[in-house]
């Protein structure tokens, strides 16, 4: 039995499905159709925001299409009840063809195909007219949504999201402080402003008290702290002010004050073989003794003079220097920057992609609000969004942290190259950090007491590994078995 199809619907809930109803079976009628002939597909959904997998009607429609292999006409009463869309109402205009299924469109009224199946071109012209304007209705009903949002907003009310902790909402979704949670906002200001409480100890005091939950200490003491930062508590438009501009700045006063400030580096503790020397043999690292003035493998004993050590540290990056001054190296330069710049670009196209998947996610927020979507599909919707996003967050980092090494690289071989101060001109913090530019690791093998051999290894590429011996009693270094001049310093003592 032929059967056609009677496609219906509306984008909101406030719309009635009845009327189009009753016009589209009319029209089935009076070409001859029975009711038994007639499939009834009806739903109320978005025919902006969905896609065309999303959106239930169209797939039903492809489905009774494809199965049935009986349908010979599909009865629209526009073609914005198909969808707004212009590619998804292309998209069914071919696949109707395909199927060689008449599209009866009621206004404008106009069918697709000829009375042979085959396709009509000046009913095309007034399906791509039909079609542009159904597109831009749902643009500016789009512009107009967003307007509301704007006006809503201007005029102090809640637009969606999450509610600044110390106010609640009035019945005209307006801002309004909330009276217990502000006192507890007043409380944390007057004890912190005492100046007989940190931070910590207001919120295990709260904590103790059963006035906040969070059981974490280090999660309590954050939740202080974010009230006592945050500006919007006397400085907003939305929310009326809980406490005084005078209050929060003398709150901003002490937090600077107490602020653990990180340590200072002195010079007397810095060693240019830190973290970079190993022992050869079992490659464990090679810790610092200053009473002995040595390093040491703690394992094992082994040691090595300190002061020698230094010394071929110092003279092993002038010479990686000077490589740098006398090789041609523009062209690594250019290379790392091309590269670097495409990282860059790489990282700024997931600021795109990022804000992209947060509109996904912002328009699943408005579906729901003006009932365009389930709460079933709109979480798993947002499940999904949640996890791209996540990837994307994760792949960001990865990316992010290879582009800042790719910068420390080349940061150390401009700044090798265009630094035209010997090693030994440097502040002992600047020829730690330029050891560590020029000197990936060293390896330390131990020959006899006071005679050892040092294996280094460069960052630049260009330059081969060197093996020097160490003799720390005659303060010799040597290199293929020639002593090499070498400025050897003293700046640690042996004290037992």
């Amino acid at each position: 039995m032929k059967k056609v199809i009677a496609l219906t619907r509306v984008s909101t809930l406030s719309q009635e499905l009845e009327s189009q109803q009753v016009k589209v079976i009319s029209a089935i009628h009076a070409d001859g159709y029975s009711d038994d002939e007639i499939i009834s597909i009806s739903n109320k959904e978005s025919g902006v925001l969905l896609s065309e997998e999303e959106m239930l009607g169209l797939d039903q429609l492809k489905k009774e299409i494809i199965e049935r292999q009986t349908i010979e006409a599909v009865y629209v009463f526009e073609l914005s009840r198909v969808a707004r869309q212009a590619k998804i109402l292309y998209s069914i205009r071919d696949f109707l063809i395909q199927n060689k299924v008449q599209l009866v469109c009621l206004n404008p009224n106009f069918r697709m195909l000829r009375e042979d199946k085959t396709f009509d071109e000046s009913s095309n012209v007034i399906f791509g007219l039909y079609c542009s304007l159904a597109e831009n209705e749902g643009f500016i009903r789009k512009q107009r949504f967003k307007r509301g949002k704007e006006k809503a907003k201007a005029e102090g009310k809640f637009i969606g999201g999450k509610v600044l902790f110390g106010y609640t909402l009035d019945k005209d979704n307006h801002f309004i402080i909330h009276e217990e949670n502000s006192k507890l906002i007043k409380r944390i200001y007057n004890l912190y402003l005492s100046g007989e409480y940190s931070a910590r100890q207001i919120s295990d005091m709260l904590y103790k008290e059963g006035t906040i939950r969070q059981t974490s200490e280090k999660t309590r003491e954050m939740f202080v702290c974010k009230i006592l930062k945050n500006r919007k508590y006397f400085d907003n438009t939305l929310y009326p002010a809980i406490i005084s501009e005078g209050e929060w700045n003398s709150a901003q006063e002490l937090l600077k004050k107490y602020q653990v400030k990180p340590r200072r580096t002195y010079e007397e503790n810095i060693y240019l073989g830190h973290k970079i020397l190993f022992v050869d043999e079992n490659s464990r690292q090679m810790m610092v003794c200053k009473p002995d003035a040595s390093y040491v493998e703690p394992v094992s004993g082994f040691h090595v003079n300190i002061n020698m050590v230094d010394s071929l540290l110092l003279y092993c990056t002038e010479y990686s220097g000077e490589f740098h001054r006398k090789s041609d190296i523009e062209d690594i330069i250019k290379k790392q920057e091309e590269k670097r710049i495409s990282m860059q670009k790489k990282l700024n196209n997931y600021t795109v992609l990022e804000k992209e998947i947060k509109t996904k996610i912002d328009r699943i927020e408005e579906r729901i609000i003006i009932g365009k979507i389930s709460p079933e599909k709109a979480a798993a919707l947002e499940t999904r969004f949640e996890k791209e996003l996540k990837e994307l967050s994760v792949s960001r980092q990865k990316d992010s942290e290879l582009i800042t090494i790719l910068e420390k690289n080349l940061d150390a071989i401009r700044g090798s190259y265009e630094d035209d101060r010997t090693i030994y001109e440097l502040s002992l913090e600047e020829q730690y950090e330029r050891v560590r530019q020029e000197i990936e690791k060293v390896w330390v093998g131990r020959v006899k007491n006071s005679h050892y051999i040092l294996r280094v290894k460069y960052k630049n590429p260009l330059i081969d590994g060197q093996i020097y011996e160490i003799y720390s009693k005659q303060k010799r270094i040597t290199y293929g078995g020639k002593t090499v001049k070498i400025k050897i310093i003293e700046r640690i003592k042996r004290r037992r």
